[in-house]
């Protein structure tokens, strides 16, 4: 026991002795002292959940607001183009087959003339081709009240109102061609131009030198007249005669030439020149001794060939623009206003002191019958008439006697034609004078209930004693020219048509030759470029008779 005691007390002092080593050798080790650790991260405090906004009360609907009121639609406005005939009567309400409505196609437009005027009055295409007019009483369709055609093209539109700057002249006024407030909207076919001569016509008068040709225009123009017209010097080739020269044989090679020589431009087509077996008054005397009878109304049968030729000139030169009756048909005087059968015969002639031999020898009804004819082979082409020169005077009937003229198809001769031509010539180089005549014209109209019908101008240039130098120095030309282009844009002229571009070898001109004379050729430039397809907004003759025109763009332009 003792001995089991006394080597467990020798056991447990060797262990202290290695205890007291171990310690020693710790102590004499480096200690190191690790880096302090960031204590772990305390939990934020539970927040609580957000509080959903109470929901916002329903909307409160506003009270029913009424519709604006529409201002009434004016009287005769076709709503659709359903097969039904929406009409607007005169207390603006609209109904239904409520008015006599003229034609059978329910769908046959209303249209507005002036198209772009909101005042004009209204109109409905009638299947015939005829328009007619809302009475103005709401009633319903007029047939008879202005039994015209629409024109079958829009050209430009009416003198209206302009609501932009005022557009004020240099210096004094002595004329105003638009009043101050006003716009004129130009067409795009606007200067017109006949290119080439009556080569025989000149050839007698010493105007022409045989075989001379007429050169391209070197300055610019919108279309061509087919009037007096050749390339060549050899012959005039725009004569209805000179191209059907048999019963419905055409011979198009001399104007095939001409055509040729335009490069694409438009035409308009002057139907002129009774063929000889066509005449109803042959073999009479004419402007042009050498063709009898060219101023002949026509026979039965040539009132059907004129159709058929208009046909055909459509069909062979699409570029025609308008057809025009006749040229400068002259009725004679001291007659009646309601007198459609006296007509220009030599007879007349020959009892009438310092006439002479007229464009058109026949009665108003003839060249009414001629202006039937053509229409009728137009198609939707315009149809213009008549060409009438210096007949502007109140107290010249011819125009009147045109218009109110009967033809064999129980219509009269203003049921025909789209538009009144005239040619306005001047003599002494007076700008009011061009003004007279164009007022003079658009008076004619009003009184014979066409106020809406377009005055075009197809012949414009210098005559007798105001005929310029043919070799292009007449300083005369250079002004003038270029203001009888700017007055008849301003005074709502559809187109003006210089007369005649001929060429160096002419010997006697009513144009200047502008080929030879530079100062003309920019003139003709600076009046193109302000008026065909502009809006003009002032013009006026000025007090030195110089003419002023301003566009709504900003030009002006003093010549």
């Amino acid at each position: 026991m003792k001995e089991e005691i006394a080597l467990q007390l020798a056991k447990l002092a060797v262990l202290i002795r290695e205890l007291t080593n171990v310690v020693g050798t710790i102590e004499r080790i480096a200690v190191i002292t690790p880096p302090p650790v960031d204590p772990p991260a305390t939990e934020p405090p539970p927040v609580d959940p957000p509080i959903d906004p109470p929901a916002p009360p329903p909307p409160v609907e506003p009270p029913p607001v009424d519709p604006p009121i529409e201002p009434p639609l004016p009287p005769g406005m076709l709503l659709d183009q359903s097969g039904r005939k929406h009409i607007v009567n005169e207390k603006g309400e609209v109904v239904i087959d409520d008015v006599p409505w003229p034609g059978s196609v329910a769908t046959e437009p209303l249209f507005r003339w002036p198209e772009n005027d909101d005042t004009a009055p209204i109109y409905h295409m009638g299947s015939s081709g005829n328009a007619y007019r809302w009475r103005e009483d709401g009633s319903g369709f007029d047939r008879t009240a202005d039994p015209r055609k629409r024109p079958k093209i829009v050209v430009g539109g009416p003198t209206g109102k302009w609501e932009g700057l005022v557009p004020v002249p240099p210096r004094a006024v002595s004329q105003y061609l638009l009043p101050p407030g006003t716009a004129v909207n130009v067409p795009s076919l606007f200067l017109g131009l006949h290119i080439g001569a009556n080569v025989e016509d000149w050839l007698n008068k010493g105007r022409w030198r045989a075989g001379a040709s007429v050169p391209k225009p070197t300055y610019p123009y919108d279309f061509a007249r087919m009037m007096t017209c050749d390339v060549d010097g050899k012959s005039q080739v725009g004569f209805w005669s000179q191209i059907e020269t048999a019963p419905g044989v055409y011979n198009w090679s001399l104007l095939d030439k001409w055509v040729a020589h335009l490069e694409g431009r438009p035409i308009l087509a002057t139907i002129y020149g009774t063929p000889s077996f066509y005449q109803k008054y042959p073999n009479e005397s004419s402007r042009w001794p050498k063709w009898k009878g060219i101023g002949s109304g026509l026979n039965a049968e040539g009132l059907k060939a004129a159709t058929k030729f208009t046909r055909a000139l459509k069909q062979r030169y699409p570029q025609i623009f308008a057809f025009e009756s006749s040229n400068e048909p002259t009725f004679p005087w001291g007659t009646t206003a309601n007198d459609f059968t006296t007509r220009w015969s030599p007879e007349w002639m020959r009892a009438t002191p310092n006439t002479k031999p007229g464009f058109f020898t026949g009665s108003p009804s003839d060249l009414a019958d001629f202006t039937a004819a053509i229409d009728e082979g137009a198609g939707d082409t315009l149809v213009l008439g008549c060409a009438f020169v210096d007949v502007w005077s109140a107290g010249n009937n011819v125009v009147e006697r045109f218009l109110n003229a009967p033809t064999q198809r129980g219509t009269r001769g203003r049921d025909h034609i789209d538009g009144l031509t005239v040619h306005t010539y001047d003599y002494a180089f007076t700008p009011k004078n061009f003004v007279s005549h164009i007022d003079g014209y658009r008076a004619k109209l009003n009184a014979n209930g066409l106020p809406d019908m377009p005055i075009y101008n197809s012949e414009v240039g210098a005559e007798d004693q105001g005929r310029f130098r043919a070799d292009g120095s007449d300083p005369r030309a250079v002004l003038n020219v270029p203001r009888w282009i700017l007055i008849n844009a301003a005074k709502s002229v559809q187109f003006c048509t210089l007369y005649a571009h001929r060429g160096a070898d002419d010997m006697e001109t009513s144009l200047g030759s502008p080929d030879l004379s530079l100062p003309l050729i920019e003139n003709i430039r600076k009046v193109h470029s302000v008026t065909s397809g502009k809006k003009l907004v002032g013009g006026a003759i000025l007090d030195d008779n110089s003419v002023w025109v301003a566009t709504s763009d900003g030009t002006t332009l003093v010549l």
